[in-house]
């Protein structure tokens, strides 16, 4: 079981993309809801589209002191 602490930021990995900052808000059923950033780990103005992950990988390193999850 991952563990990740409600509004923890974090950067996500979806294949060879850059890194997204994220904030994890919370857990639904068997899924982890997500909340992109901007690059500041700041709020956009009218909010941003949530994000479901089912499955994913916490990496080993880290970026800028945050954890990285890497999407299956």
């Amino acid at each position: 079981m991952i563990e990740l602490a409600d509004i923890e930021k974090v950067f996500i990995i979806l294949g060879i993309s850059r890194p997204i900052p994220c904030r994890f808000i919370g857990k639904s059923k068997d899924r982890y809801i997500f909340e992109p950033l901007k690059v500041d780990f700041t709020q956009y103005k009218n909010g941003s589209k949530i994000v479901n992950v089912k499955d994913f990988k916490v990496s080993d390193f880290e970026i800028e002191g945050k954890k990285v999850l890497i999407i299956k």
